[in-house]
């Protein structure tokens, strides 16, 4: 497992190196408080390059590429890549603030639970994928991604992007095979534990244009039919 990989994505007619000033701070500070791992920031062809076009029988590349909003692209990339290469998965957003990434242990998966907000408080129990750790070929990961791109496949709107793609459909995931007895090697990282202490979530240039959970109120989550 690569463990001392640090990734995050960046879809954008930028070219890699002319990210925003912003998100590069958060990327040293990545560097920072872990001189030891690598930080890669990979574009739509570098996904596609290690993912390939075909992920468990699903067309990811044809899939990606009919979903309307950036953010849900890159949900189902960091899935697909962290399965592929595993190692640490990281939104552009995030900005350590100390060192933590030598306390996760190798073979597991690990989750944040959402950072608080006006609308969420207390996240407690809503684990989301702005952070993932993870070995790779994990069989939680799996069950995500197909979870995601079944949604996908059968064009979902229900439950907006969080519901496809995001949140919500990591959650499904999780209380079905707690139902079933399933049990993965995760671990959930406390809100309380990570946001502030860890890690804070920093506002984002790139939105500049609108988030997501608003312009999914306007427009279907995808552009055309597979």
């Amino acid at each position: 497992m690569n463990k001392r990989n640090v990734f995050a994505i960046w879809i954008s007619p930028e070219a890699n190196d002319n990210l925003p000033e912003d998100i590069q701070t958060n990327i040293k500070a990545w560097k920072k408080y872990h001189p030891d791992y690598s930080f890669d920031v990979y574009s739509l062809d570098d996904c596609f390059s290690i993912i390939g076009n075909n992920i468990f029988g699903f067309p990811i590349k044809e899939m990606v590429e009919t979903c309307r909003f950036i953010a849900m692209k890159s949900d189902v990339l960091r899935l697909a890549l962290i399965y592929k290469i595993g190692g640490v998965y990281t939104d552009l957003k995030n900005k350590p603030v100390t060192s933590f990434l030598e306390s996760l242990e190798q073979n597991k998966v690990y989750l944040c639970e959402h950072h608080p907000t006006e609308n969420k408080p207390d996240p407690q129990g809503c684990f989301y994928n702005s952070f993932i750790s993870s070995p790779p070929n994990s069989p939680l990961i799996k069950d995500i991604i197909v979870e995601v791109l079944t949604n996908i496949k059968n064009r979902q709107e229900t439950g907006g992007v969080s519901g496809v793609s995001g949140s919500s459909a990591i959650l499904r995931v999780l209380s079905r095979a707690k139902s079933n007895d399933k049990v993965y090697d995760f671990e959930g990282l406390s809100y309380r534990e990570v946001w502030g202490k860890k890690m804070i979530r920093t506002a984002a240039s790139y939105n500049a244009t609108g988030h997501w959970s608003t312009l999914q109120k306007k427009e279907s989550l995808y552009l055309h039919q597979l």
